[in-house]
């Protein structure tokens, strides 16, 4: 009951400071309707197919080979390298390991296709292609059987434009209201760490601090207890915001909410052990405020993509930069789950979310309390 009374008092003092508050609630509406509406023509209709590679094992017939060559030379689809192995193990083996590859084995009689657990929308775009054609030369074949003499009638050109685009129209296209709709909430959690912080400075300002460590609790409670303040204020919040993306500026967040709320949640355990640690790493407050305010929020807003749009195909240094963001991990989880069913980042960003939020969170702990 009396972590319950410290954590309430918290929540209830938090409110009282009525312009931060405000500033929560009003901040990412506002970011999200303006960067919505003045970069939506940063974003396409269309998304470029990632490249991805076809494993194919040779143990076919005539009919089967015809249709993998036909695939190969007719189809057009760009980002697409193939590759021949000997064995049908050594395929699975590599498919296993990159969810940007599929594995063709060419049977007798049919063609059978492997993927990774993991593969997005652009392994999809190749296995419809190659679908597209089988079925085709299936169509013209049972024509021949019953009705050769029509056979002269029948489209028989493989450059046919569901196999020849380069560029995929999806179910669910991403905005820039989508975008900015995900990235600037994802992105206050960050901002609302600062209830964490200044609860902190503010205890040891008014000798709040050393009175409750005085009556018996310990530095692991009180922390905690600022700790799970800061995550519920930040929750509520954000509420507003969040109803405001979907209602309003309609947001689409993906049909899975467990998993939503998991990488949500996990990154606001983060961001509430960042402004507890925080008020802990620093003394004096307008410094640590302005560490925050012009480096760690910036640094980290700008890496996960929170100011402009960063897409999924980042490569070498700049991808690895990116990756050291934990806004970074969030908002790609989210896009590539909603619009990929990709939960490729999904797992990995919510440890890498905990552990940096229990690090944080323990070393907070363990730093030499200051004395009343």
């Amino acid at each position: 009951m009396r972590i319950i009374r410290q954590i309430w008092y918290e929540i209830i003092n938090a409110f009282r400071d009525k312009s931060s508050i405000s500033s929560m609630i009003i901040f990412p509406i506002a970011f999200m309707i303006i960067l919505g509406a003045a970069l939506s023509g940063a974003f396409n209709n269309v998304q470029d197919i990632n490249p991805v590679e076809i494993i194919y094992y040779d143990n076919g017939e005539k009919e089967a080979k015809e249709i993998f060559d036909t695939f190969k030379d007719k189809s057009n689809i760009k980002n697409i390298t193939f590759k021949e192995v000997g064995a049908l193990e050594e395929g699975k083996k590599e498919v296993s390991k990159d969810s940007h590859r599929i594995l063709v084995e060419l049977k007798e009689n049919n063609i059978k296709v492997y993927k990774n657990e993991k593969e997005g929308i652009s392994v999809n775009i190749v296995m419809a292609a190659l679908k597209s054609i089988s079925e085709r030369y299936g169509a013209i074949n049972a024509i021949v059987k019953v009705a050769p003499e029509t056979l002269e009638n029948i489209d028989n050109d493989f450059h046919m434009s569901y196999i020849k685009t380069n560029k995929i129209e999806m179910g669910r296209q991403l905005t820039s209201y989508d975008y900015y709709g995900i990235v600037e909430i994802t992105m206050m959690f960050l901002y609302g760490s600062l209830f964490g912080f200044f609860s902190i400075y503010n205890g040891r300002r008014m000798r709040i601090e050393g009175r409750i460590f005085s009556t018996g609790v310990s530095k692991l409670e009180y922390v905690f207890c600022k700790f799970a303040s800061n995550f519920i204020i930040t929750i509520i919040t954000l509420i507003p915001a969040f109803l405001f993306s979907i209602f309003v500026m309609k947001t689409y967040w993906g049909d899975n909410p467990l998993a939503l709320a998991g990488i949500l949640l996990s990154f606001n355990v983060f961001c509430s052990a960042l402004g507890v640690s925080f008020g802990y790493f620093f003394n004096d407050d307008k410094l640590g405020q302005l560490i925050l305010n012009s480096l760690v929020f910036p640094v980290i807003t700008f890496l996960g993509g929170g100011y402009v749009y960063i897409g999924g195909n980042t490569t070498g240094i700049f991808d690895f930069v990116t990756k050291l963001s934990p806004l970074r991990w969030v908002n790609r989880s989210i896009i590539n789950i909603a619009y990929d069913n990709n939960y490729a980042m999904f797992k990995e960003g919510i440890v890498i979310n905990l552990i940096l939020g229990m690090l944080l969170l323990i070393s907070a702990v363990i730093l030499k309390k200051e004395e009343a």
